[in-house]
């Protein structure tokens, strides 16, 4: 097999509201999460259209309520359709 250097971007965006009515007190909430990742990966290919990754980045999550960041290590696999 043959090993390849990829690059990797990710953005991500999520708005959501909750409303519960009670007959006591009524609640209603909103919260937006913003996230993104970037790194570098390299896949080892196991044959013309198969690869198992390895995929180490940097991870931002920012939530209403909290934010988190961290380096992170992904594994993880790719099956490609199609052909030349």
């Amino acid at each position: 097999g043959s090993v390849k250097v990829f690059p990797h971007a990710q953005f991500t965006y999520n708005s959501y509201r909750t409303q519960v009515y009670t007959l006591a007190v009524p609640f209603d909430s909103k919260d937006n999460h913003v996230a993104g990742y970037g790194g570098l990966g390299l896949a080892y290919f196991i044959g013309e259209s198969a690869s198992i990754e390895v995929l180490a980045g940097y991870s931002v999550n920012d939530y209403n309520y909290f934010d988190e960041s961290a380096l992170r290590v992904r594994f993880g696999c790719s099956i490609f359709f199609g052909g030349e």
